[in-house]
């Protein structure tokens, strides 16, 4: 792998870091194996596992299988999910039905059938195991649109199933779906609470447009508050410039910069130019972005080549203090780049 490719991709990098520090988060590891029932359905899987692999280690197999493919919300097959939860005593088997039965949800619709999850699930939320217990709070609350999905969270924290992390977390996964008066209270959580993981998640979230129109306008203003007060900020040493943390920072940058672009009507290019250009910014902050499809998109857009000259000058003092280091060197090397392909770079070698 190169060095470019090395240093490219923040919001992967992140949401990855994100998925597997989550408690029992199943699909993402998941995705990267081998289908081990290619001529199978996710019906013919579900249909085998209820026909008498239950409590095996071949019927979780089979209900992994059925994760990967997604099971078709349909009356017959919500039957033979509900079902085996009910019959089910052993507690990997449970977790995993629940997941099944979570991915048949449709958002947005107050069916019978939605409701009948919602049920379900919610009824594990006080199970005396607490792997079980968390791992229904969780999927309740992803299925984001129960009328008490915050109330729920609440008591599972209070009741020590959820920590920290995953209760501000989920608080902010769920801020989209809740209520202005839902919205503001969950903010005015996150604003005490300080909590980097909610705040990594909110700035992951709200980078798009799209998922950020669904906050009420007061709630976007109060987001890019919080938001832009929670700056990340990179090791003490000198010459630590990691993936995580690159990519924290980067992920960080899009999101106020669209949020702000989407409130304000200013450029998205000019905004994060006017974060990166203070003569005290740490110019790793500067070489993260740049690395990034984000800095390329701030290349494109900026009518500011003086400024992003500068910036590229500043970045390659840097990275050449430190020539040891190849992921700064990378970084500095594809801001190079990017400024090379600009017309006004062209413009200057003719």
């Amino acid at each position: 792998m190169s060095n470019l490719s090395i240093v490219t991709c923040a919001r992967c990098a992140l949401l990855l870091a994100l998925l597997t520090a989550a408690p029992m988060e199943y699909a993402a590891a998941q995705s990267a194996r081998p289908d081990p029932f290619p001529n199978k359905s996710a019906a013919d899987l579900m249909r085998s596992y209820s026909s008498g692999a239950a409590g095996t280690v071949r019927g979780q197999e089979l209900l992994m299988g059925v994760l990967n493919k997604t099971l078709p919300s349909n009356d017959v097959n919500l039957k033979t999910v509900r079902q085996s939860l009910a019959k089910a005593s052993g507690i990997d088997d449970k977790i995993l039905l629940i997941k099944v039965l979570a991915s048949m949800y449709a958002p947005r619709v107050r069916s019978q059938q939605n409701l009948l999850i919602e049920g379900d699930i919610k009824k594990l939320v006080e199970s005396s195991d607490p792997r079980l217990a968390t791992e229904a709070v969780l999927e309740y609350s992803r299925l984001g649109y129960p009328a008490d999905r915050y109330q729920v969270l609440q008591r599972a924290r209070g009741a020590k199933v959820l920590d920290d992390d995953a209760y501000y977390g989920e608080l902010a996964h769920g801020l989209r779906f809740s209520s202005p008066e839902q919205q503001s209270r969950m903010l005015s959580e996150l604003e005490t609470a300080r909590n980097p993981y909610g705040n990594e998640i909110l700035a992951s979230t709200f980078g798009n447009q799209d998922l950020l129109g669904q906050l009420d306008a007061s709630a976007q203003l109060r987001l890019f508050n919080l938001l832009s007060s929670r700056e990340p900020n990179f090791p003490l040493a000198l010459d630590s410039f990691g993936v995580i943390d690159m990519a924290r920072y980067v992920v960080w940058m899009d999101a106020v910069a669209t949020i702000e672009s989407t409130m304000s009507g200013k450029p998205y290019a000019e905004l994060v130019l006017g974060r990166l250009s203070g003569s005290q910014v740490d110019p790793r902050k500067i070489l993260a972005v740049f690395a990034n499809p984000e800095g390329q998109r701030v290349v494109r857009e900026s009518k500011d080549v003086n400024q992003l000259n500068k910036l590229l000058a500043r970045a390659q003092a840097y990275s050449s203090s430190l020539p040891q280091n190849v992921m700064l060197n990378g970084a500095a090397a594809s801001f190079s780049k990017q400024m090379a392909g600009t017309p006004a770079a062209a413009n200057q070698r003719n």
